[in-house]
């Protein structure tokens, strides 16, 4: 069982989504796949922030590991009733139908390679299973083999109010309205930056116009 201790808190799932990221651009750049968080509110939560922080880069790692290149990985973030909702889905390989029951289960043992020959222990999802459990959530998983998983988790919602200042400065400093129908020239050289920029300014919605280099932009 696990022995990680539980110390709830709230802060916002958006923070520590977009930090996860940020360690994810390297990975996601080598095999030229396109990062998608399209969700503008930010939402609360109310739950241990180090255990959601090791779902979260747990399911993330295996998007990247298991999702071939020039493919998609999407997230996002809603509320459901009581709770928050994280998602992280690919257009990866998929799983077989016969192991889905099982990913979760750690008497069933399930690992097997990425699709660059990433090695995995196979005990990731079974964590984050316990994990969740801890913290009020749940975890679950649609999967079509050959065509990609939708991975999803579930967390108590929590209260903005409760928040830290630093969350609550984050959050003041959150674009607002005043976004909405701006025009952007956003100039980068590198193609993933340029993708996950682009991406982020689209959630505020901006119209976005992209170059790659100050000639580009000046065209």
């Amino acid at each position: 069982a696990c022995s990680l201790q539980i110390t709830p808190s709230h802060f916002i799932i958006n923070h520590l989504i977009a930090g996860n990221l940020e360690l994810l651009n390297s990975g996601a750049r080598d095999k030229s796949l396109s990062v998608t968080f399209g969700t503008q509110e930010l939402l609360p939560v109310y739950a241990d922030k180090n255990s959601a922080n090791l779902v979260l880069r747990n399911l993330l790692n295996n998007a990247l590991k298991f999702t071939p290149r020039h493919g998609n990985i999407t997230v996002s973030v809603s509320r459901r009733g009581p709770d928050v909702e994280i998602q992280v889905a690919d257009t990866g390989v998929g799983i077989p139908a016969e192991m889905i029951d099982k990913i979760f289960d750690q008497k069933a043992f399930y690992t097997t390679y990425g699709t660059d020959y990433e090695k995995g222990s196979g005990l990731g999802l079974i964590l984050a299973r316990e994990f969740l459990e801890k913290n009020g959530g749940t975890i679950g998983v649609d999967s079509v083999e050959g065509q990609g998983s939708r991975f999803w988790f579930t967390l108590p919602a929590g209260n903005v109010d409760a928040c830290t200042p630093a969350e609550q400065r984050q959050m003041n400093h959150h674009p607002g309205p005043w976004l909405t129908g701006k025009r952007i020239l956003l100039v980068d050289d590198d193609l993933f930056s340029q993708k996950y920029g682009r991406n982020l300014l689209t959630t505020w919605h901006t119209v976005v116009d992209t170059a790659s280099n100050g000639e580009e932009a000046l065209m």
